[in-house]
Formats: C-alpha cells, sequence, structure tokens
C-alpha cells in the first residue's frame, strides 16, 4: 500500500476531577485538575480505490487494516467524603474516584503500552482458503461434467454399434413380416436408436441448464468459532489515593481492597463472498451439442418403423453427436477448476487484547450532614474502579477471484479469460 493510505490519530484520555467543598458548599479553588489515564493512538492502513467513471461511485472492498492502541479508566464514585479542614470545617469531595497507583507497573511489564495488533496476511489467508472449501456452492463447472458423463455411461453404444444402423435399418425395411423383423434385429436397433436420443437430447437440458445459471449469483458467509481467552491473578492491595481523596479519607477500621489483574483476548474471524461461474467457450462443440439434441427430438418418443426410420435419418448425426459429446465433456471437466469464481470474497477478522487491574471497593469517611453540628460520619463505598490497556484491531484481505494467497498477476490466461468473460474486473 502507498503511503497515501496510511493514517495516524492521536487521543488524550482523560477525566475532570472537580474542586473539594467547605461543608458549607464554598469551592475550595483550585484543587480540582485534570487526570490523564495517557493517550491512545489509531494506525489505519487501507487501499485507495478509484472513481467508477461510470457510476461516480468510489470502488470498494481493498485490503484493510486499522488498529487502536489506548489507556482505559473505569471509576467509582463517592460523595461528601471528608478530605481535610479549614477553618475549623471540614473539607469535602464528591466525585470520581480511581486507584492511581494499579496501574503502570503492572501493566507495563505487560508489554502493552503503546503495541499495535498483528498486521500478517498469512493466516488470514489459510482461514479464507479453508472457508470457501467449506461453504462454496458446488463446482458447477465439475457438476456439468459429471452429469453428462452420466448419459453416456449405459445404454449407450458404441460409435462402431451405430454405424450399423444404416445396414440394420435396410435389412429391417426390406424384410416381410413383422418376424423378420425382428429376426433382423428390428427391435434391439429400436432401444439403441431410443438410447442415443434419450442421451442427446439430456445432453441439451443439462447444457442449457447450466447456461441459464451462468453468471448468477451465490452469496455465502461462514463465520469461524469465537476464541477467547482470559487469564486472572490477584496483587497486592492498596488503598486508592487519586483523584480528590487522601489518607484523612480512608476508613481506617477497613481493610485496603484488593486488587486483580486479569489479561483478555477475544477474536473474531469471518468470510463473506459471491460465488459465480463461467463455463467453457460454446462457439464450436457446445453449440453442436445443442444442436444435436434438437435432432434427437425427431427419433425420440414416436413409434419407429422402417420406414419412418429410413426417412427421418441422416445417418451420421448420431456418430458426430457421440463424439462430440467426449469432446464436451473432456472440455467441461479441465475447466472445472477455473469455472467457479468469486464476485467477491474476504477474510475479516476482529480482535480485542486487553488488560486490567481492578480494584474492589474502598471504604472511606463521609460527613452525612454538611453544615449541621455536630458531625456526623459514616463507612460509605466507592465501588470498584480499574484502569488498563486496550487494543482494537480490524482487517480485511480480499481474495482474487480463485481464492486467497495469490495476487492477480499469478492467474492464468484461462483464469483472467474467465474473469473479463463474467465482467470481474480488477480496479487498480
Amino acid at each position: 500500500m502507498s503511503s497515501e493510505g496510511k493514517r495516524t490519530r492521536e487521543l488524550d484520555i482523560s477525566i475532570g476531577v472537580p474542586n473539594a467543598h467547605a461543608e458549607d458548599g464554598t469551592i475550595s479553588k483550585g484543587t480540582g485538575y485534570t487526570f490523564s489515564a495517557g493517550r491512545g493512538v489509531q494506525f489505519t492502513e487501507s487501499e485507495s480505490h478509484r472513481r467508477n467513471p461510470k457510476t461516480g461511485k468510489y470502488d470498494a472492498g481493498g485490503p484493510f487494516y486499522t488498529s487502536r492502541s489506548q489507556p482505559f479508566i473505569r471509576t467509582g464514585y463517592v460523595s461528601n467524603v471528608r478530605v481535610g479542614s479549614s477553618g475549623g470545617k471540614d473539607v469535602l469531595y464528591t466525585g470520581p474516584i480511581l486507584c492511581d497507583n494499579i496501574a503502570g507497573a503492572d501493566i507495563t511489564k505487560l508489554g502493552y503500552l503503546g503495541k499495535f495488533g498483528d498486521k500478517e496476511e498469512s493466516s488470514l489467508n489459510k482461514l479464507g482458503t479453508t472457508a470457501i472449501s467449506l461453504c462454496n456452492p458446488v463446482n458447477p463447472a465439475s457438476d456439468l461434467g459429471t452429469g453428462l458423463a452420466e448419459t453416456m455411461r449405459e445404454g449407450v453404444p458404441s460409435i462402431p454399434g451405430i454405424q450399423t444402423w444404416e445396414k440394420r435399418a435396410n435389412l429391417a425395411k426390406a424384410a416381410g413380416s413383422e418376424y423378420l423383423n425382428y429376426i433382423f434385429g428390428w427391435a434391439p436397433l429400436v432401444k439403441e436408436v431410443h438410447d442415443v436420443s434419450k442421451a442427446a437430447r439430456n445432453h441439451r437440458d443439462i447444457m442449457n441448464q447450466y447456461h441459464h445459471g451462468e453468471g448468477r449469483v451465490t452469496h455465502r458467509r461462514f463465520d469461524f468459532p469465537l476464541q477467547h481467552t482470559r487469564k486472572e491473578y490477584d496483587v497486592a492491595a492498596a488503598w486508592p489515593l487519586a483523584m480528590g481523596v487522601n489518607s484523612v479519607s480512608i476508613d481506617t477500621e477497613s481493610t485496603a481492597p484488593k486488587r486483580q489483574v486479569s489479561i483478555e483476548k477475544e477474536t473474531r474471524t469471518w468470510f463473506e463472498g459471491a460465488f459465480t461461474y463461467g463455463l467453457p467457450s460454446r462457439s464450436d462443440s457446445w453449440k453442436k451439442a445443442i444442436g444435436f439434441g434438437s435432432n434427437a427430438d425427431e427419433l425420440f418418443g414416436i413409434a419407429l418403423t422402417p420406414d419412418i426410420l429410413w426417412e427421418l435419418t441422416p445417418w451420421s448425426w448420431a456418430v458426430d453427436w457421440f463424439s462430440n459429446a467426449g469432446e464436451v465433456i473432456n472440455n467441461v471437466t479441465n475447466f472445472g477448476l477455473a469455472g467457479l469464481v468469486m464476485r467477491y470474497g474476504y477474510m475479516m477478522m476482529e480482535s480485542i487484547e486487553r488488560v486490567e487491574v481492578a480494584t474492589s471497593s474502598a471504604n472511606f469517611i463521609q460527613r452525612i450532614n454538611p453544615n449541621k453540628s455536630p458531625a456526623k460520619y459514616k463507612s460509605i463505598g466507592s465501588g470498584s474502579s480499574a484502569r488498563g490497556y486496550e487494543v482494537v484491531t480490524k482487517r480485511r484481505v480480499p481474495a482474487n477471484p480463485f481464492g486467497f494467497g495469490i495476487g492477480w498477476e499469478g492467474l492464468s490466461p484461462t483464469q483472467l479469460a474467465i474473469t473479463a468473460a463474467l465482467g470481474i474486473t480488477r480496479v487498480l
């Protein structure tokens, strides 16, 4: 990708800490401040797309990578917590609370600060190949060759057998009775003619059916199992001494709150694609096979007599069909690997990596009757708080019409011809 497709954004993550206030409600100026959790960075790399001159729209769906690495905080909350005294009156704090000493060392040691997610494409290419094999429609070109071969597998005489039809029909025509007709092989001859006619008609119908479906689109999606891991371990308990509270605020009759580090990763991967298929050239053997099917209509489903059979031949059509059918099957079978293509195909991945240090609720001394005498206090909990780092990464890897892991430059002339015939082109 060119440098034009690379962008970096930075964002400071912070929270405002309000001023403390006297018990009579007056504000203690200058005690508030902005607490900074750090700076988040997002890097994005995306392939630029050209504008379609026909529609005026921009083509989309190329390679895409973005990874956002940023700190996060989740605060507790306290109200009217005693943080000191001034002029014989309590100084109180109301606002968010966070254990300032719960983050730095533990998270930095884990190496997550400033880390971006993996950019490697090979694993997604491998998964994309697996997804295609599991969810693609059965290859129509290969099915076509199998279907055509089935019509010729049983009941159809060989070319030498077909070449004797004219002589056998002539003998039957010259015979003087139905008995002699049967003796001279009329019944077996009629069966052979009907068998070949049926096979030729089936060839035509099968080929017309696949011709009708050529270029039509089948959409598929395949989701891989969600991958999720989480590890937890305890670290030393500690009192929160940040965001407006201090040692005066602590309820010393309680114990320091527990802290726990968790390392979690969740990854989703999925494939989306639209399949279609092309067929070999229909200019020669294909059109001939359809024509032979029309010839076969004249001989199928009628009560044949020696005279009718004699009048309806050109005899050569059956021999020509038999030879042509083998050529069609061979072409379609060889075409099978290239016949199924994707109008589009993408492997996509989204991963979330998170390291967090969470602190359970801490107990503080609250003034429950501000600006009244005598002063009364009670112990209140702050609620849990947490601080950590999170890396969110998203990737999109496109396939070429024949799969993942190979560029357009690696496609054969036949494959490129198929994509052109189906109107699938690469926007450079």
